[in-house]
């Protein structure tokens, strides 16, 4: 009897490349995560940025096919791509060119003619200073200017065979959860279709529940952000369920990475129950409310992103996910 088909399972490579107690080379992080002598993920998620695999160092036809091959050769493939837009001072609001010039090069990449990875990520990339700071273009400022640049995104990606996941942060852009909800609706509105949000349950908890890193009157779905529950992100969910086209899965402890190079700091990505989260309800809510997944949709992912003990605890995070496959599997 031929096995029921179920979610697969991929980790997010940042935490190999950020920290230098964690960093690995990417053949080696192939071997260490994959199906032929390692962990046994189905997939990675990267984060395009040398020395990992980017447009830069793995661009040419001969790169990208020795790359795949790599990847197949341990039973994986890609649930997704992060294009490398932090790092070279770009902003949504000042710098239009330089920014699309980056998307162009990064979505030819990631695409049909690349890569061949069905989704991008971005960020607001932007602090939240400039949105909500006393010198701030103001949230709805921000909206009209990110449904600007983000409609002809969606265009260059659409030709490319993408669609672009956006992932809210404590640290990025707009950070209050109803203004992330916002902007997904105005977005949907002008009738932008393959670009949405990537919904990761670490920031659902921080930005949704805590209203970390928030500037003015503070916005959550809790009832007290100074003493939120685990699965109070759930009225998060049901709200930008709609627009949601990709999720990664972590806990958290509900703290910040201070030491995060992006600014003052993203979420903790902890293992399945070093944090808080009550992840037999998110599962379940991720099935009613997060209807924007595309179909077909059967990737959980995962990002150990700044966890000092990542190498060691993505043994234990597969092994938790594969139960949790067992009790919330894929409906068929």
């Amino acid at each position: 009897m031929a096995k029921k088909p179920n979610y697969r399972i991929s980790m997010g490579l940042w935490a190999f490349l950020f920290l230098k107690t964690q960093q690995m080379d990417i053949v080696s992080i192939i071997k260490f995560l994959g199906k032929k002598h390692g962990l046994g993920f189905d997939g990675v998620e990267l984060f395009g940025k040398g020395p990992h695999p980017d447009p830069n160092n793995c661009g040419s036809t001969t790169s990208i096919a020795l790359f795949l091959a790599l990847l197949e050769e341990h039973g994986m493939t890609i649930s997704g791509v992060a294009g490398d837009f932090w790092n070279q001072d770009l902003s949504f609001f000042s710098d239009t060119d330089r920014l699309e010039s980056a998307v162009i090069k990064n979505a030819k990449w990631c695409g049909k003619g690349g890569l061949n990875t069905p989704r991008m990520r971005m960020d607001f990339i932007d602090p939240p200073s400039r949105i909500y700071g006393p010198q701030g273009i103001g949230v709805e400022g921000a909206i009209e200017v990110y449904v600007k640049r983000f409609k002809r995104f969606g265009e260059i990606a659409g030709n490319e065979g993408l669609t672009i996941v956006i992932e809210f942060e404590p640290m990025f852009g707009i950070n209050k959860p109803r203004d992330v909800v916002r902007f997904h609706k105005a977005l949907s509105d002008a009738g932008v279709k393959n670009v949405g949000s990537l919904y990761d349950t670490c920031h659902g908890h921080t930005v949704g529940c805590m209203g970390a890193e928030q500037i003015g009157e503070i916005d959550t779905f809790a009832k007290d952000h100074t003493n939120t529950k685990g699965e109070e992100q759930i009225g998060f969910m049901r709200e930008i369920g709609p627009f949601v086209k990709h999720v990664h899965w972590i806990d958290t402890k509900g703290e910040l990475h201070r030491e995060s190079p992006n600014g003052p700091g993203t979420s903790t990505h902890d293992e399945f129950g070093a944090g808080i989260l009550k992840f037999d309800k998110l599962f379940p809510a991720a099935e009613e409310f997060f209807t924007g997944l595309p179909e077909g949709y059967d990737w959980r992912a995962m990002d150990l992103c700044f966890n000092p003990n990542a190498r060691e605890q993505s043994e234990t995070c597969v092994k938790a996910m594969r139960k949790f496959n067992r009790k919330f599997p894929l409906a068929t």
